[in-house]
């Protein structure tokens, strides 16, 4: 069984420009995916990622925005 810290907080994968990217959050796969934005920064010391923001439909008509904001070192 694989230790929960192991996985990654956010994956990405992006197989062609013209696909949506496949993107998972804490082991969970978000589906319909129409928005990815990430902000990330590096002073040389420690990388940070300021900010992720997803939107998907969580169903027909329903769109829903999910943004994390913490700022997650990453060394």
């Amino acid at each position: 069984m694989e230790n929960e810290q192991s996985k990654p907080f956010l994956s990405i994968e992006i197989d062609q420009a013209i696909n949506a990217p496949v993107v998972i959050v804490n082991g969970q796969r978000i589906e319909k995916i129409v928005h990815l934005g990430v902000d990330w920064s590096t002073n040389h010391k420690h990388q940070t990622l300021k900010n992720v923001t997803i939107s998907y439909y969580e169903s027909v008509g329903i769109l829903k925005t999910v943004t994390y904001e913490n700022e997650i070192i990453i060394s």
